[in-house]
């Protein structure tokens, strides 16, 4: 069993408040990702999420929990040219 498939996301919206630092982090996640060319979906399954959560994560309708931000760090690091 994969690491990625015990994340958890929050239980609820006031354990992943959006504040500045994840504004500032969806923003350069974003561009990273449209940089580099990677789909939502292809970024997604590389996380281990569905492209659904994924893109309310970019929305910022999903808050972020420390252990899918490091995942999604390091899953986006890997489809740098």
């Amino acid at each position: 069993m994969s690491l990625r498939a015990n994340i958890k996301p929050p239980l609820s919206n006031r354990e992943g408040t959006k504040n500045k630092n994840d504004e500032n982090f969806i923003e350069e996640l974003r561009q990273k990702r449209e940089e580099y060319g990677v789909t939502q979906t292809r970024l997604a399954v590389a996380c281990g999420i569905s492209r659904e959560y994924y893109n309310r994560i970019e929305k910022g309708k999903q808050p972020l929990n420390d252990e899918l931000k490091e995942i999604i760090e390091t899953q986006i690091g890997r489809f740098k040219l």
